[in-house]
């Protein structure tokens, strides 16, 4: 006969199963007990948990899908000598045809629980005397749609006998809360914020809480998913992660893991058109405005009067316009002229010689033909100032300028706090220079 209780603690409930449950020869039922020479043992009670507390305060959930089984065990010596009580190394929880061990063995951290059991963990007793007797809590963590399960104490050789533990983790019993979906986009931007969305559900009966970390690989990170859900309610969270840092560069790659659930997101390397603007983690607006391949540029001297004529010289010669605007609230450094690269169509790095300014602050600066505009100058920008200027550079013939990229790298940090962040972009060229 089975006579079944349910209590509840907070928001989680536990399932209470009592009586005896025998289904063969070999099978006893909860209250009866098993004995191995001089030594018995009695299971006398059950419960069902996806939480526990133990009596210092320390809280442990389930696993996503799982629940702990608590079964309240006594060992007693029967004989007229000395005998070694059963051990909890000797346990085992059997469910279809896997074996489980008990969470917390002799010596573990957790010497007593609070809650939703409350009492000692269980403890052998080696030598002990006639009559001399010891009870606590044993406890599994399993599959939470378990129905059945074989609770056994062995010594030496197998014992066919078992307490046969009917479960029911269903309806009445236990929240059974997990992600019904978990998605995010397949690429990003480097740089920018990924959305995670999860759908959580709770198959079970009644109200709990869900509590397990997103882990993120490869640096390991987590962050903590918390949700609350009544019986059969579905919610839908997102859940917002920054671009991963590994060893003070962002990853190419991450893989978000949830329980058994996994998304990951590839973060490509930003590419605008000339003309257009990226907007980086560090609050610096950049954008190559515009280009030219001219035959020969000449410029003013800054320390004399006359000017200079640079030639191809078996090259050619690039010149760009950059702008950069600081959108930050704090002074920023724009980006040096030493910063570009040149990648030809098929990603193949060239070299980009800078030809002028190859220092820096040259405010002063001017050209003068083919174009009259001011040098480029990389000193710092205060909150809201604008940088506009060109820089000249000679590159190889074999490079077709109209399709390739030009590509800005260099380390900074993250605008709200001093973390690293590898920043790149690139720019197309495009056929027509005007």
């Amino acid at each position: 006969m089975n006579r079944r209780q349910l209590l509840t603690t907070g928001s989680v409930a536990m399932g209470i199963v009592v009586g005896c449950l025998s289904t063969d020869d070999e099978a006893i039922g909860l209250g009866e007990s098993h004995h191995l020479e001089s030594v018995a043992l009695t299971v006398d009670e059950l419960q069902l948990a996806i939480r526990f507390e133990s009596a210092r305060g320390v809280t442990r959930r389930s696993q996503i899908g799982s629940m702990f089984v608590f079964l309240h065990v006594t060992s007693r010596n029967r004989g007229d000598g000395v005998a070694d009580l059963a051990r909890v190394e000797e346990f085992r929880l059997s469910v279809e045809n896997d074996q489980y061990e008990p969470i917390h063995g002799a010596g573990g951290s957790v010497e007593a629980y609070a809650d939703p059991v409350e009492g000692t963990r269980y403890e052998g007793i080696d030598r002990a005397r006639p009559e001399i007797r010891t009870s606590g809590w044993v406890a599994f963590e399993i599959p939470i749609d378990t129905d059945v399960a074989r609770f056994s104490w062995a010594r030496g050789d197998p014992s066919p006998r078992y307490w046969h533990l009917q479960l029911d983790s269903s309806a009445d019993s236990v929240p059974d809360i997990r992600p019904k979906t978990f998605t995010a986009p397949s690429s990003v931007e480097r740089h920018e914020s990924v959305s995670l969305e999860i759908e959580l559900e709770n198959r079970g009966g009644t109200a709990g809480e869900f509590k397990q970390p997103i882990v993120i690989e490869p640096t390991g990170e987590e962050r903590l998913l918390r949700a609350e859900l009544e019986p059969g309610e579905t919610e839908s969270v997102s859940v917002t992660v920054a671009q991963p840092i590994d060893n003070e560069t962002p990853v190419d790659r991450a893989t978000f893991v949830l329980g058994d659930r996994r998304t990951t997101v590839e973060y490509d390397v930003p590419i605008r058109d000339v003309g257009e603007r990226y907007v980086g983690p560090d609050g610096l607006s950049v954008g190559v405005e515009f280009y030219l391949l001219p035959e020969t540029v000449e410029r003013e001297l800054t320390d004399a009067d006359g000017t200079r004529t640079y030639e191809a010289d078996g090259g050619q010669l690039l010149m760009i316009e950059c702008a950069v605007t600081n959108e930050d609230q704090v002074d920023r450094t724009p980006p040096s002229p030493k910063a570009f690269e040149l990648l030809d169509e098929h990603g193949n790095s060239h070299d980009l010689s800078i030809v002028y300014p190859a220092e820096s602050s040259v405010a002063d600066a001017e050209f003068v033909r083919p174009i009259t505009a001011a040098a480029y100058d990389d000193g710092e920008l205060a909150p809201g100032e604008t940088e506009s200027g060109w820089i000249l550079f000679r590159t190889e013939t074999s490079v077709a300028i109209d399709r390739s990229r030009l590509r800005w790298e260099r380390l900074d940090r993250r605008r709200d706090s001093d973390e690293p962040v590898g920043l790149t972009v690139e720019w197309r060229f495009s056929s027509t220079t005007e």
